[in-house]
């Protein structure tokens, strides 16, 4: 069930998308879930890193490769447990400049995750928005993802499928309007 506490959390986020100057309902999910899935892989380096450290072997399987990506960045500093720690200005240049460029080339695997990363484009537009978003995503409890995560995302849709509606709507009424309008001022026969 999403709790008052994880739904205040969700639209506090999303009223920083709109205030950092991030308008469109599409583009914020986009956005947030894109995030969500970097913060994801790094927690699955994590458990590879403390599976290997407890048997004692070698990582089977390494998300973020060692050493530097080709513009001589640390693959070490693309993953969110590091980069959630700079600074907003370093923070925005490492997500946009190397994250990003990281998770598209992902979708040369097999994964599904990877296959919808690959046209993924970074759209937040300064750094002082990232810091916070990343902040609040950092705090965001996703114990239980499957349902939180489908819930928030099921909660976040229904209120994105109403403003659409009553924008239509609005719409609609206008339409009306001018018909009205126009149909009367037309010249009698």
């Amino acid at each position: 069930m999403l709790t008052g506490e994880l739904r205040n959390q969700i639209d506090s986020i999303w009223n920083d998308f709109w205030s950092g100057g991030l308008a469109n309902p599409l583009q914020v999910i986009e956005q947030i879930t894109y995030l969500i899935f970097i913060k994801r892989l790094d927690e699955m380096q994590e458990l590879e890193e403390r599976k290997a450290t407890t048997l004692g072997k070698p990582i089977e399987r390494r998300i973020f490769p060692e050493g530097n990506d080709e513009q001589g960045e640390p693959y070490a500093n693309l993953r969110w447990s590091r980069f959630k720690h700079f600074a907003g200005p370093e923070m925005f240049r490492i997500v946009d400049e190397h994250v990003f460029p990281f998770i598209r080339e992902l979708s040369r695997e097999a994964t599904s995750y990877a296959r919808h990363m690959r046209d993924a484009r970074f759209q937040i537009p300064g750094p002082a928005l990232l810091a916070k978003v990343v902040d609040k995503l950092d705090k965001l409890d996703m114990g239980d993802r499957d349902t939180k995560g489908d819930l928030a995302c099921n909660w976040r849709l229904q209120r994105l499928f109403a403003f659409e509606l009553r924008r239509w709507e609005a719409i609609e009424a206008k339409r009306a309007e001018s018909a009205s309008a126009s149909s009367n001022s037309a010249p009698a026969r």
